[in-house]
């Protein structure tokens, strides 16, 4: 049809430029030139066509893959039920997340882990309008060339706890980041993070010595949380995945006078077998250096 209705334009146009004394031979010019304004047109709506299918196929509820990465995008229920067991385990070791347990469970997991991402956008978007409407506060002081200080730093944090109080081996605790957060144990994941506000199951930790008794400055401890597994540091990564307290799970505990009691309301650090002390950055929480700087200054409450 495009063929047709372009055909007789073409050739008139054509006809007219053409010399009466050229040979009859030319009028087969304006057939070709058609022909390929046709391909041409063709070649576009393909092109178009394509890209409109690609652009539904990335925005909507799907997965795919690249080598052996699986890139999650909003997978449903369904299309996860209908994988198979070791493709869900591959998914849960690029999100982080435990792949023990049977194939109902990992499904779960990998919901629960998009629900919570899908939460803390939306409490990203919240906090925007506060970010417009409140007042500018000063500028934190930028960093030294090759000091560790991470931007938004908050140099004192309130405490909500009563302070002075000594930590004794059992009792339950709570660590508040440099960030005014808390750090949780989330269900279904294995790395802690720091992002509550208020102080709960989740977040709360039975500090343990051997031996017993009030914890001092420089004393080994483990952590223990609320699903039973203790805090490891391996590497750069704090997880919290064994049930048993081993040399991983051993955390050297210090204040910052690194002499006496620990108390609630102390900044402490926080040291791992590698040396590495544990550090918070915006939700993440690592045990990247050994240096006992403001990335690395928990408080300590009960």
């Amino acid at each position: 049809l495009l063929t047709k209705n372009l055909a007789a334009p073409a050739a008139s146009l054509w006809g007219a430029m053409i010399p009466v004394s050229e040979p009859r031979c030319l009028s087969r010019r304006p057939r070709v030139s058609v022909l390929i304004v046709a391909l041409v047109l063709t070649y576009l709506e393909v092109q178009c066509f394509v890209a409109s299918r690609v652009s539904l196929w990335s925005g909507g509820w799907s997965l795919g893959r690249t080598g052996t990465t699986w890139l999650l995008r909003r997978a449903t229920k369904g299309e996860l039920e209908a994988m198979k067991l070791t493709d869900l385990k591959e998914i849960c070791r690029s999100n982080s997340l435990p792949v023990s347990g049977t194939k109902a469970q990992l499904v779960e997991r990998i919901l629960a882990e998009e629900d919570s991402n899908l939460e803390d956008d939306e409490e990203e978007d919240e906090d925007e309008p506060e970010k417009v409407t409140a007042k500018a506060a000063p500028a934190p002081a930028r960093p030294k060339p090759g000091s560790t200080t991470p931007s938004g730093y908050i140099e004192e944090t309130e405490i909500s706890g009563p302070k002075g109080k000594p930590i004794i081996a059992g009792d339950t605790i709570y660590l508040l980041a440099r960030t005014g957060k808390y750090l949780e144990y989330p269900e279904h994941r294995e790395d802690p993070r720091a992002r509550a506000v208020i102080k709960g199951t989740r977040q709360a930790l039975e500090i343990q010595k051997k031996g017993g008794g009030a914890i001092q400055s420089g004393d080994t401890i483990s952590l223990r949380c609320h699903l039973g597994v203790y805090l490891d540091f391996q590497g750069t990564a704090v997880r919290a995945r064994k049930s048993e307290a081993g040399e991983w799970q051993q955390i050297r505990i210090t204040n910052e006078d690194h002499e006496g009691s620990i108390r609630t309301g102390d900044v402490i650090f926080l040291r791992g077998h590698q040396d590495n002390v544990l550090d918070v950055e915006k939700e993440n929480v690592k045990c990247r250096w050994p240096d006992e700087g403001k990335w690395q200054r928990l408080v300590i409450e009960k």
